[in-house]
């Protein structure tokens, strides 16, 4: 598409979308980031109907283990609350890790374990039988909280991703001091598994975050892990068959990558492994949305319709197929337009 045509349909034809995904119509289901919906509540909750009872689902981007976050996350929340204009309204959140379910039921906030990165598609990652280049690969911003510093002893090490302007000294400095690393900017999304097929192992060298959709990412590619212990809940995909936890040092990351190159560990079976857990998780997503169902009175079998219900990542934060994203994306002023529809699901 042309450039500049592109702007101009973007600011006059396509209507602004909200960062948020309808999961279904009757009842109204919606499922968001809670950072994203909470920079933007005014505006979706303006397009929740007003005469019946809406439930909204929340991912957590980063993670809620820790005193500070969880008192940030529910300030935000008594906001909302503050903000609901008599509208009756539901949240959930759903917490990456156990602990992070009993945090956020300290603050009576409704919380169910069931891990975001179940809702990878795992079609897009596949098991190739392609020539290794590489000891480890390590698919991550250039950015202090990735710790790339910790794989300075792998003998060979492929690194992808970018990094921001602000952080372009941070980045001279961290790409210099790994002399055996091999670093690319950007990768296709659809290429992923191919570049993951070049290496024998996948790391995961960060101390805090969310879920971290990459570690799983690895794992449904057949790469083993070598992780170093976390909060933000990546874990959860974890088996000792395949995945080192490794102290905080270069050499014992090294130790631990070698490890287990040297195992051979059979692909396949670490991907049917992590799609056994995935499993788990979404089944535990499928029971709370027909609970919500059953709720509100309508009969509906939620399982059966999930196979047309998912997509990857549950629409968030990721470009969606125009179909799907015409009939599942709430847009700002639509909410007349898109109660016409009848949307499935």
């Amino acid at each position: 598409m042309n450039s500049i045509f592109g702007k101009i349909l973007s600011k006059y034809l396509i209507p602004k979308k909200l960062p948020c995904f309808i999961l279904s119509r009757k009842p109204m289901i919606l499922v968001s980031y809670w950072m994203d919906f909470y920079n933007n509540y005014e505006k979706i909750l303006s397009q929740l109907p007003s005469n019946k009872t809406s439930y909204c689902i929340f991912q957590l981007g980063y993670h809620v283990e820790r005193a500070w976050r969880l008192d940030e996350v529910f300030k935000q929340y008594q906001d909302v609350q503050n903000n609901l204009n008599s509208k009756s309204i539901n949240f959930i959140f759903l917490a990456n890790s156990q602990a992070e379910a009993d945090l956020l039921k300290t603050k009576g906030l409704n919380s169910v374990f069931c891990n975001q990165n179940a809702f990878l598609d795992e079609s897009r990652y596949k098991v190739l039988e392609t020539k290794k280049k590489y000891d480890s690969l390590y698919l991550a911003r250039i950015t202090p909280i990735k710790r790339q510093e910790l794989a300075s002893e792998i003998k060979s090490l492929r690194l992808i991703g970018n990094y921001f302007d602000v952080e372009k000294n941070y980045f001279d400095e961290r790409i210099n001091s790994l002399k055996n690393a091999t670093w690319k900017r950007k990768i296709w999304a659809f290429n992923v598994y191919k570049h993951m097929a070049e290496a024998h192992t996948g790391l995961c060298l960060s101390s805090e975050e969310g879920a971290m959709f990459v570690s799983t990412e690895y794992l449904l590619c057949g790469l083993p892990v070598v992780s170093t212990e976390s909060l933000g809940g990546r874990d959860t995909y974890y088996h000792d068959d395949y995945v080192r936890i490794s102290k905080d040092c270069p050499k014992e990351v090294y130790k631990a990558v070698r490890e287990l190159k040297n195992m051979d560990i059979n692909p396949n079976y670490v991907r049917y492994r992590t799609i056994q857990i995935m499993k788990e998780h979404r089944l535990v997503f499928i029971k709370l949305i027909q609970g919500i169902i059953d709720k509100e009175g309508f009969e509906r079998d939620f399982m059966k319709e999930w196979p047309k219900v998912f997509t990857h990542k549950l629409g968030l934060r990721t470009s969606l197929p125009y179909g799907i994203a015409k009939h599942r994306s709430l847009t700002e002023d639509s909410w007349n337009a898109l109660n016409r529809k009848r949307i499935a699901a």
